[in-house]
């Protein structure tokens, strides 16, 4: 009797068991949860952005200009793509990178810039078109005027007309020159450089190379070896005709970082005068490619004592 009353006990207890764990697992299961409401414009109406264009120091040397988005709504602003459009430009600078802005916020998005119109119809800022993302998952079209925050944009496009005036008629390129290089010299180190000046085939006069300048990195040294901001070259170049200019150059600075965060330093401003002095004189960069820069950097570091 004994054995059989234990059996009814261990019976009734693991059907216990069975309907607690029943009942909790039908009680206790919750419903899957819902995701979370979209939290961003409802339609382009709710959209409140304010749009400038300006320019970093890094951006010369990559030929960008920044769109800084402002959103001055109360809720977060996606933008999935961005343009710039102006009568100065041949067709709209566009962007496809997709940034959140949150409310309050603002976010800088990095263009290429490309396509000047010259000569120039307007130098007003031009005007934005912002696609965003909104609450259902489509997208609407806000269309914005920019801001010039410091006349970047127009001093970008008289630029880009004067250095596209010069390539319409000489070829302005840099080579190093280490057969020049003394660089054990301290302050008086010299790091050889050349200017290497083409005249177009299909130009209709010579071109003038006025002077060269120096950078933040390195200043230019004259026939006495003195530095200075520029020196003058005065170079008359043909239609067709070839003319290496030597340029001497000496380190302007021999801080480590001023390598290591260098962004304009081997970016040369030129005066050209076209039209064989008749014309208003330009001042275009010339600036030098990966192989130069790397000899230059690497000419600066042991001009310096810096290590490689």
């Amino acid at each position: 009797m004994r054995g059989r009353a234990g059996f009814l006990r261990v019976s009734a207890l693991v059907l216990l068991v069975a309907l607690l764990t029943s009942c909790a697992t039908s009680r206790g299961a919750d419903p899957p949860e819902s995701p979370p409401p979209p939290v961003g414009p409802a339609s382009s109406d709710e959209v409140d952005l304010v749009v400038e264009v300006y320019r970093t120091r890094f951006d010369p040397e990559r030929g960008t200009m920044q769109i800084a988005v402002r959103n001055a709504g109360a809720t977060p602003v996606t933008v999935v793509s961005a343009s710039l459009d102006s009568p100065a430009l041949t067709g709209p600078l566009t962007r496809d990178d997709e940034t959140t802005i949150p409310a309050g916020a603002t976010r800088d998005l990095p263009l290429l810039l490309a396509g000047a119109r010259c000569p120039a119809p307007t130098t007003a800022a031009p005007d934005a078109r912002l696609e965003v993302l909104l609450t259902d998952g489509s997208t609407a079209v806000v269309d914005e005027p920019t801001i010039d925050r410091l006349g970047q944009w127009a001093a970008w496009l008289a630029a880009a007309c004067e250095a596209a005036a010069v390539d319409a008629v000489v070829e302005l390129t840099l080579r190093r020159a280490p057969e020049r290089d003394v660089l054990d010299a301290g302050a008086s180190s010299v790091i050889g450089l050349d200017l290497i000046v083409v005249g177009t085939e299909t130009a209709d006069d010579a071109v003038i190379i006025e002077s060269i300048g120096g950078t933040v990195l390195l200043s230019v040294v004259d026939g006495n070896g003195l530095r200075g901001s520029s020196i003058p070259i005065d170079a008359r170049v043909s239609p067709g005709e070839r003319t290496v200019v030597p340029v001497n150059l000496t380190p302007a600075r021999c801080d480590p970082h001023a390598i290591a965060e260098d962004k304009q330093g081997t970016r040369f401003p030129a005066t050209v005068r076209l039209d064989s002095g008749a014309g208003p004189a330009i001042t275009v960069i010339v600036a030098a490619d990966d192989d130069v820069r790397s000899g230059l950097y690497d000419a600066v570091r042991r001009a310096c004592g810096l290590p490689g």
